[in-house]
């Protein structure tokens, strides 16, 4: 029978898989992936160790060519035995920096950057989300509208009837997750950026929030799937990749092994 419930995934939780593994058994390490998938018939699939994180059709190993970042330590959270943060310097739309509050950024208190499967959509500090919304419409093409957002879970809107659509999903302005460094960048193509609401409009899956004693950037499982993130705790770092859909396949295509 299916067997459902909640795995602990928590980088210095003593409850956390991947750490029980390794404190039984020598060829576990504390490394996994998490690749989650847009099928509605699989979830995904979570790898763990440093074996090879392999799909099919056409059969490649998905964890070639990440983007690594450091893993960071907030001080101020109370959950960061559980938590993942990592540096944002900048945000780019369409090439073009977003101007973003320096304070915002930090990983002390207020600011920093968490990933978080929990979390629906990414959840961004309102000055963050106001400067995001005004360069994505800025960088829009000049056919498409914006309209009144048909839902009061999403902040901006716009008319979907001129944006063609392309393997990587809605053809609109890629967002770059710029991390410690420029050329260590997590691109958000339109499969993940934007979310079709009804037949003619399409929405912008981020939400602005004021975030008390919380990180600015709350990066959610929209924004993540089919997208494969290797945590890779020995060595404190974070991996990503693109979408899966940039190398025709998914995270619904992965190798099972026994």
């Amino acid at each position: 029978s299916m067997i459902t419930g909640i795995a602990g995934f928590g980088h210095n939780s003593t409850i956390s898989i991947p750490n029980q593994l390794a404190s039984l058994d020598s060829k576990f390490s504390r490394k996994f992936g998490i690749c989650l998938s847009s099928s509605t018939r699989s979830s995904g699939v979570i790898f763990i160790g440093f074996t090879p994180y392999n799909v099919y059709k056409p059969m490649i190993d998905i964890s070639k060519n990440l983007v690594y970042t450091p893993l960071v330590e907030n001080t101020f959270t109370t959950s960061k035995f559980s938590e993942y943060h990592v540096k944002v310097s900048s945000i780019r739309i369409a090439g073009k920096n977003v101007p973003l509050n320096k304070m915002l950024k930090t990983k002390q208190g207020v600011g920093g950057t968490r990933i978080s499967t929990t979390t629906p959509f990414t959840i961004l500090h309102t000055t963050i989300y106001d400067a995001v919304k005004t360069a994505f419409i800025n960088a829009l093409p000049k056919n498409v509208t914006v309209v009144e957002p048909p839902t009061k879970q999403f902040g901006l809107c716009f008319s979907s009837k001129n944006i063609r659509n392309t393997n990587v999903g809605p053809d609109v302005p890629v967002i770059d997750i710029v991390f410690h460094k420029k050329s260590a960048f997590w691109r958000i193509n339109g499969t993940n950026s934007v979310v079709q609401v009804n037949k003619d409009v399409m929405c912008l899956p981020f939400v602005g929030q004021d975030q008390t004693r919380a990180p600015s950037i709350d990066i959610g499982g929209y924004q993540l799937v089919e997208n494969l993130l290797i945590f890779d705790l020995p060595h404190k770092k974070i991996g990503f990749s693109s979408s899966l859909k940039l190398q025709q396949t998914s995270c619904s295509k992965y190798e099972k092994t026994s």
